[in-house]
């Protein structure tokens, strides 16, 4: 997505309000995006320049929605380039606006997650070079589930 220099993670784009798998938005530069499946093969890092055009700077979104079988506090770890939100269940839980290297769980959020299917949002800004995501969850008995899709 598109969003001035100044106020990229500021701008609220339609991720935020709405998740439609099946919906295509305007992206930079009046180019049609839309939600797509994306698995790394080379390890946990989502590399956002090989998913889109290598000079793109913009808005990129990341989604995944996590099950727990009670309420449990835990801590997600996040490795951002560049800025980078956090949004659990619709509410923000961290904001870092940075230009940096991503490096695995350089920013730690405690989080609570609620019984039941959980979403994660997160957005990252590219400014330039690199531009990509890392994401993951203490999770030490292994009791949650993952997905991409939507739960019912």
């Amino acid at each position: 997505f598109d969003a001035p220099k100044a106020k990229l993670l500021k701008t609220e784009q339609p991720p935020e309000s709405e998740i439609d798998f099946n919906k295509e938005y305007r992206g930079v530069a009046g180019v049609k995006v839309a939600w797509r499946d994306w698995t790394e093969k080379d390890g946990l890092y989502v590399d956002f320049i090989k998913a889109f055009d290598p000079d793109s700077v913009g808005i990129a979104y990341g989604l995944c929605y996590i099950q727990s079988p009670n309420e449990f506090s835990t801590q997600l770890g996040i490795g951002s380039n560049d800025g980078v939100r956090v949004y659990l269940n619709d509410k923000l839980v961290h904001e870092n606006i940075v230009l940096r290297k991503a490096t695995p769980n350089t920013d730690m959020v405690n989080v609570t997650l609620k019984k039941g299917w959980n979403k994660v949002l997160v957005k990252v800004d590219q400014i330039g070079g690199g531009w990509g995501l890392y994401l993951s969850i203490i999770d030490p008995e292994q009791k949650l589930l993952f997905s991409t899709e939507k739960p019912e």
